[in-house]
C-alpha cells in the first residue's frame, strides 16, 4: 500500500539532559480515509529503488532519461490543500517511466502561483533566462492557470512570452523533447463558477487561454497533453 506524507512534526526528547530530535510524518492512504503519524524511519520513500511501479518496457526505454518540469502548483506538489513533501506527481511520473532516480533525479522548477509572464522568481519569464537546459532529455511545461486567474496582462502578451521562452529553450537544446500540459479546469474566485467562459483581469477567458496554448504548442511541434480530454470529470 502507498501512503502519502503531507505534514511534518519534530519531536524533542530530553533524557538525562541529552536532547534528541525525531522527525514524524503524517501519512494518508490512497483513498484518504485513513491517517496516522509515524516516525520517518518506518517509511520508505517512493524514490527507493525497491519501490517499483514501471513496466519493463518503460524501464528499459527511460532508465537514464534526464527529466525536468516547469509549471505552477500542480507539478510543484499541490493536491488541493497541501504540498506533498516527496510524492509530487513529477516524482511519480519518473517512477512510472522507470527512471533511475539514484542517478537521474528529476529537476522540478515548478513553483506554486507561478505564471508564464510575471516578475517574481516563480514565473517562467524569470526562470528561463537563468536556467541551463542543455543537459535534459525531456521537459514538461504546465503554466497558465495563474496568468488567467491572477494576471493582468493580455493574452497576446502572455503567449508572446511563452513563445519567447520556448525559443530560448530550444536554442539551448535543439534535441530536447518538450511536452506542453494544458492547465486543468479552474473556478472563479468568489463565485465558484467554472472559469471557462469568464473574462478575468487580462481580458480573456480560461477557454481562450487553453486554446491559445494548444495552438502555440502545435505551432512549435510540441505534443500537447489535455487532462480534460483524458478525464472530462
Amino acid at each position: 500500500m502507498t501512503w502519502y506524507a503531507d505534514r511534518t512534526a519534530i519531536v524533542q526528547k530530553n533524557i538525562d539532559g541529552k536532547v534528541t530530535k525525531a522527525v514524524y510524518l503524517r501519512v494518508t492512504n490512497e483513498t484518504g480515509n485513513k491517517t496516522f503519524w509515524t516516525w520517518r524511519g518506518n517509511l520508505k520513500q517512493i524514490t527507493s529503488p525497491y519501490f517499483k511501479v514501471s513496466d519493463t518496457v518503460a524501464a528499459k526505454r527511460f532508465k537514464n532519461v534526464k527529466l525536468a518540469y516547469m509549471g505552477d502548483s500542480i507539478p510543484h506538489g499541490w493536491n488541493g490543500y497541501t504540498n506533498y513533501l516527496t510524492t509530487n506527481y513529477p516524482t511519480w511520473m519518473s517512477k512510472y517511466m522507470g527512471i533511475n532516480l539514484q542517478k537521474h533525479k528529476p529537476t522540478n522548477m515548478a513553483i506554486s502561483n507561478g505564471k508564464i509572464l510575471g516578475t517574481t522568481q516563480r514565473d517562467m519569464s524569470q526562470i528561463v533566462p537563468k536556467w541551463n537546459f542543455k543537459n535534459y532529455d525531456i521537459l514538461t511545461i504546465q503554466y497558465g492557470t495563474n496568468d488567467d486567474g491572477h494576471g493582468t496582462e493580455s493574452l497576446k502578451d502572455v503567449m508572446t512570452e511563452l513563445q519567447t521562452n520556448i525559443t530560448t529553450i530550444k536554442k539551448q537544446n535543439p534535441k530536447l523533447k518538450i511536452y506542453g500540459f494544458l492547465p486543468i479546469s479552474r473556478f472563479a474566485k468568489g463565485t465558484g463558477l467554472p472559469a471557462k467562459n469568464i473574462k478575468m483581469a487580462g481580458g480573456y477567458t480560461f477557454k481562450q487561454l487553453r486554446d491559445a496554448e494548444r495552438k502555440l504548442y502545435k505551432k512549435n511541434k510540441i505534443p500537447v497533453l489535455d487532462f480534460q480530454k483524458l478525464d472530462p470529470g
